[in-house]
Formats: structure tokens, C-alpha cells, sequence
């Protein structure tokens, strides 16, 4: 993963009003996207969230990934 600056990161902004146009223009993008995959990857497990995997059977709960104990991402 290149390095981030998680200050950019979108909902850093959802109260920046420069910037609120563009996050729901990524959403509503990502919604209307959804239905075009086989199934959508959750960073999650059922037993934490089982009403939203309820509501969403096309979404793969994988549980988080572990990183043996080494640094991932830049975070």
C-alpha cells in the first residue's frame, strides 16, 4: 500500500462544506456501483454485525486481516 496521509481521507472532510459535493458524488457512485459485483468484502465478522449482514446477504464478512505482527499500510 503506497503511503497515506489520512488526513485526506474522505469522511476527514464530511464537515468541510468545500468538500461535501464530492463525497456524495463518491457515494451515491459506490451505491449504484454495488449491484455490478458478485459479492462485496467486509472487513468484519458476523458475530459483530449480524443485523447489517442481515440486511446485506451479498456482503462477505472476511474478519480483519492479521498482519503476524508486522506493520500494514501506513497507519
Amino acid at each position: 500500500m503506497p503511503p497515506t496521509d489520512t488526513a485526506e481521507f474522505s469522511w476527514n472532510h464530511a464537515g468541510d462544506p468545500k468538500g461535501q459535493p464530492a463525497i456524495t458524488r463518491l457515494i451515491l457512485r459506490n451505491n449504484t456501483a454495488t449491484h455490478l459485483a458478485e459479492a462485496i468484502v467486509c472487513n468484519s465478522f458476523e458475530e459483530l454485525e449480524p443485523g447489517a449482514f442481515a440486511l446485506a446477504p451479498g456482503v462477505l464478512p472476511i474478519r480483519p486481516l492479521g498482519s503476524g505482527g508486522k506493520p500494514v499500510g501506513s497507519f
